[in-house]
């Protein structure tokens, strides 16, 4: 037959093993003096047991120091930085702005800076007396993150500026900053260590108030010249655009007048050439503008030079036409001239060039003079 679990009245009475006498005396005395030896033990704040650390095992996490080798400092207080001088072989490490190693308090304020960024990479071989480069900035997660300055000193915004690794003016460190080029928030690119150059312009006066209203002043008359400057500009535009009824009418007027005076040029010079082509000065050395100028000889005319290279629609494409041939005869004359000045022509050789020249102007004045003169 089955035996039923015991009941609560048939459980045994024995006394447990630590109630029995001959085990309490013992038994206080080493629990007193394990709680004795546990006011002795240093308490190690900050180290996570759970991970299997110790504090000995924190400080040594880092690796060793290798002379003449770039550490991997991003991290580093300014304080550990500066230790590690000796191990690393040189004086020349870079450390915040004003924080001096001779200062009475540089343990303490170097414990509030921390490496976010180094010129050299890590690992790299260091020259001999090459200074080590580094950006500090009293809390990495805000480094070259650019604050919102406006309304402070100069001085605080230095300050504030310093403490994420970003560089201003020092220029009068008692005005207000009235404006800054950067926007709040915005961050300015890793870099620019060694060159110590501006990262952020601001504006400072002794009164931002002032400063204000002479920039809406000075930002109203720019708008009214910038108006100024775009109405004179499409009015340029339209006198220079024969489609419309101000610009036609100028392109008439002045080709009409223009080619017409050409043809005169280039009569007077062919003329010139049937008579023999003399010259009152053969020392001149001013070439035949300034001969001309001056009354030596005559000169044939660059013709395309001053000829628009837009025409009314209708005519844009004849108009090319002439350009292009009006551009051809004239490099073919310029040429043709030259040999006859060194006497390979003569004159009767040249006068052919000076004819297709002139036959066509003519066509191109009475291109223009056949466009209806815009009326309103």
């Amino acid at each position: 037959m089955a035996s039923s679990p015991p009941t609560i009245s048939e459980a045994s009475t024995k006394r447990p093993w630590y109630k029995k006498k001959r085990y309490v005396i013992p038994l206080s005395i080493v629990l007193g003096a394990g709680f004795l030896g546990a006011l002795d033990e240093p308490v190690d704040e900050g180290v996570d047991s759970s991970e299997g650390g110790t504090a000995e095992m924190v400080v040594n996490a880092r690796p060793p120091i290798i002379e003449g080798v770039m550490p991997d400092y991003v991290g580093y207080t300014a304080r550990e930085v500066w230790e590690s001088r000796e191990a690393l072989g040189t004086r020349r490490l870079r450390l915040p702005i004003g924080l001096e190693p001779n200062d009475d308090d540089f343990e303490v304020e170097a414990d509030k800076w921390f490496v976010c960024e180094q010129e050299q990479p890590a690992g790299e071989e260091l020259e001999f007396s090459y200074e080590v480069w580094l950006g500090y900035a009293t809390n990495c997660a805000e480094y070259k993150v650019v604050p919102d300055m406006v309304g402070m000193t100069l001085r605080d915004a230095y300050h504030l500026a310093q403490q994420r690794g970003l560089v201003l003016d020092e220029s009068d460190f008692d005005n207000t900053v009235c404006e800054q080029d950067k926007a709040p928030g915005s961050t300015i690119p890793a870099g620019n260590l060694p060159r110590r150059e501006e990262e952020i312009d601001v504006v400072t006066t002794s009164d931002c108030e002032v400063y204000y209203a002479q920039k809406a002043e000075r930002e109203a008359e720019e708008e009214r010249r910038a108006q100024e400057e775009a109405e004179r500009a499409e009015r340029e535009r339209i006198l220079n655009d024969p489609n419309t009824f101000e610009g036609g009418r100028r392109f008439i007027n002045f080709h009409t007048d223009w080619l017409r005076n050409d043809i005169a040029l280039i009569d007077e010079y062919r003329r010139w050439l049937e008579a023999g082509a003399r010259i009152d000065d053969p020392d001149s050395f001013g070439g035949p503008i300034l001969d001309a100028i001056f009354g030596d000889i005559p000169y044939m005319p660059q013709i395309t030079d001053d000829m628009w290279e837009q025409a009314p629609a209708d005519y844009q494409e004849r108009w090319d036409d002439i350009r292009q041939r009006l551009d051809e005869a004239d490099e073919a004359h310029d040429e043709a001239n030259d040999l006859r000045r060194e006497d390979i022509y003569s004159i009767s050789e040249e006068l052919p060039y000076v004819a297709d020249v002139r036959a066509l102007v003519v066509e191109a004045l009475r291109l223009v003079e056949s466009m209806p003169y815009p009326q309103q």
